[in-house]
């Protein structure tokens, strides 16, 4: 019988965005939208358990969220893929992930993104959760903008019974 494991993956070698802070917190980075906003630290939390899988968070006030960006997996025969991601200034339609095998092969998803914020943006594309629904964002000024803000969560099946995962490429 196979075993089903999780393993989690440290994205901080690739984290480019400002993409959490500490509630009061004034800062000039763009934050994670580039317009000033970004996630509350206090009601993302440091981690979240979705989809079977455990993610943890990057350190608030700092570089903590990753984009457009080929990410290294552990090579292994998984049969799915969990990952937390959200869209940006609108919904983002179609969105490209490949997941690269040592062999050489690839498998390649196609995946719409609805907006990280506002009333309706939650557009439940298939294969999209909600992992997380919270109240508000913080701005650069310290303070707080109360409107829906999202993370979604997305799962990829995996063909691992003959291949080992190397990457994953976002574009």
């Amino acid at each position: 019988a196979v075993i089903p494991r999780t393993v989690s993956v440290d994205l901080s070698s690739v984290y480019s965005i400002y993409g959490i802070y500490t509630e009061g917190t004034q800062f000039s980075t763009q934050g994670l939208d580039r317009a000033g906003s970004a996630y509350s630290a206090t009601l993302l939390g440091s981690e979240l358990t979705w989809g079977g899988s455990f993610f943890v968070f990057g350190p608030p006030d700092a570089p903590d969220a990753a984009t457009n960006t080929t990410i290294s997996l552990p090579a292994g025969q998984f049969t799915q893929l969990n990952m937390l991601a959200i869209g940006m200034y609108g919904d983002q339609l179609a969105q490209r992930f490949t997941v690269g095998y040592t062999d050489g092969t690839t498998s390649l998803f196609t995946q719409s993104l609805s907006d990280y914020v506002g009333s309706g943006r939650n557009q439940s594309y298939s294969g999209e959760s909600v992992a997380l629904a919270m109240t508000y964002r913080v701005t650069s000024s310290g303070g707080k903008d109360f409107q829906p803000v999202y993370l979604y969560g997305y799962s990829f099946n995996l063909n691992g019974t003959d291949r080992k995962s190397t990457r994953l490429n976002s574009s």
